[in-house]
């Protein structure tokens, strides 16, 4: 029942998301290097996708998902992990210091696992490159059925801002 209200609510926000003036919005995709301590640990590798619209101020909310595989042989699994997160952008220079937590979910969609809750913390750097594009290396860390596993990204994005 609990994981119905989330998906509802995650539902719920990507409809307002999509509902919001594009000059607010942006699209985001990364990839990159993710360090786990789940069922076993070990390194893998990361992408995500998502999609955020900016509020007042130096605040955003965001909805995305992030896929990680991991294992070997017999027990690979891929786990797909959709959040939903508020962000706040600190300028400096030219650049900005995006802080962000959330939470979501970790779902199996291949080999055994349980879906499980997730929260996490994150930081990024945004870079803008001139126009709509920037760069946006980012570290996250996310821990998986609270507290008991943990996933630590560090990816590379390009976000994409919608209406410029």
């Amino acid at each position: 029942m609990a994981i119905g209200w989330r998906w509802l609510g995650g539902t719920a926000l990507g409809l307002a998301l999509a509902a919001c003036p594009l000059r607010a919005q942006e699209v985001g995709v990364s990839a990159g290097y993710a360090s786990y301590d789940l069922v076993g640990v070990g390194n893998t590798w990361t992408a995500s996708l998502a999609f955020g619209h900016a509020l007042r101020g130096p605040w955003a909310v965001s909805a995305g998902a992030s896929v990680l595989r991991y294992g070997s042989g017999a027990d690979e699994r891929t786990l797909v992990m959709p959040e939903t997160g508020v962000s706040a952008s600190v300028p400096v220079r030219s650049l900005a210091l995006v802080v962000s937590a959330g939470g979501g979910l970790s779902v199996a969609v291949r080999g055994r696992g349980e879906t499980q809750g997730t929260i996490f913390t994150g930081m990024a750097l945004d870079i803008p490159t001139g126009g709509p594009l920037s760069l946006r290396p980012a570290a996250r860390i996310r821990w998986v059925d609270p507290w008991a596993g943990t996933v630590a990204d560090f990816a590379v994005g390009v976000v994409y801002r919608l209406g410029r």
